[in-house]
C-alpha cells in the first residue's frame, strides 16, 4: 500500500514533519491542557478541506460542537462555513455510559467512514473515553477505527491529554499503533509558561527531533523557531 505525505499548511509544521503527515496513517496528537491540540487538529482538517475539497469528520467527546465552532471562528478557522458546504461534519458524543458511546458514537462513526466520503477524520479526545469507559473497550474502539482508517486510505488524528501534575489515563496502545506522534507542552520559565512542540515519530519522513516554540494567535497555531530553554 502506497503511503504519501500530505501537507498540513500549518505555518512551520510541514518543515518540522519532514514534508507532512502520512496518508493512509494515524497521528497521535498529545499534550498538556491549553497547548493548542484541538486548534491544531481542527486547523489541519480545515486547511485540507478549504484547499483541496477533502471532506473531514471531526468527532467531539469533550466539547459541544457549537462552542467548538464558535471558538475556532475567532481564529479564522471557519468550520461553520465548511459545515454548510458539506466539507466538514462534526459528530458529538459524550461518553456518559458504555452503551451511549458504542451506539451513538462508535457505530455511527464507523458507518460514516465506511461510506468512503471522508478523507480526514479526528477523534478529540481519546482521554475522555478512558475516563468514562473501560480501557479494554477503548482499545477495541481504537483498533476498529485504525483498521477503517487504513482500509479506506484516510488521514486520522487522535487527540490525547497529558496532565501537568501527573500521568493521565491512557489506553496503552496509542503510541505504538500510530504512525506519527506530535507532542505539545507547557514549559515553565521564570516569566511564565511557553508553548513548545516536538515530533517524536513520523514513520515515512525524515522529521526534525528538535523542540520548537509555538504560538496561538487569531490566525491559529504557528510553529516558530527552535526552542531555547
Amino acid at each position: 500500500m502506497r503511503v504519501k505525505l500530505v501537507k498540513t499548511y500549518i505555518p512551520g509544521l510541514d518543515e518540522v514533519l519532514g514534508g507532512g503527515l502520512p496518508r493512509p496513517g494515524v497521528v497521535y496528537l498529545v499534550g498538556h491542557t491549553g497547548t493548542g491540540k484541538t486548534t491544531l487538529c481542527a486547523q489541519i482538517l480545515y486547511e485540507r478541506a478549504k484547499r483541496h475539497g477533502e471532506k473531514g469528520l471531526y468527532i467531539c467527546t469533550s466539547e459541544h460542537p457549537s462552542l467548538l465552532i464558535s471558538r475556532l471562528k475567532s481564529m479564522n478557522i471557519d468550520f461553520e462555513k465548511l459545515v454548510e458546504n458539506n466539507l466538514i461534519e462534526v459528530a458529538y458524543g459524550t461518553p456518559i455510559s458504555e452503551k451511549n458511546i458504542v451506539t451513538t458514537l462508535l457505530e455511527e462513526v464507523l458507518a460514516k467512514v465506511e461510506t468512503g466520503e471522508f478523507s480526514n477524520i479526528a477523534l478529540d479526545s481519546i482521554t475522555s473515553l478512558v475516563n468514562f469507559i473501560p480501557v479494554v473497550k477503548v482499545r477495541s474502539i481504537l483498533g476498529s477505527l485504525y483498521k477503517h482508517i487504513i482500509d479506506k486510505r484516510l488521514l486520522g488524528i487522535l487527540v490525547g491529554e497529558i496532565s501537568l501534575t501527573g500521568k493521565s489515563p491512557t489506553v496503552g496502545v496509542e503510541e505504538f499503533m500510530c504512525d506519527t506522534i506530535i507532542k505539545l507542552e507547557q514549559y515553565e520559565r521564570a516569566e511564565g509558561y511557553t508553548l513548545r512542540l516536538v515530533v517524536l515519530k513520523n514513520r515515512v519522513a525524515g522529521h526534525s527531533r528538535a523542540y520548537y516554540e509555538i504560538s496561538i494567535t487569531d490566525k491559529g497555531l504557528e510553529v516558530l523557531a527552535p526552542f531555547k530553554p
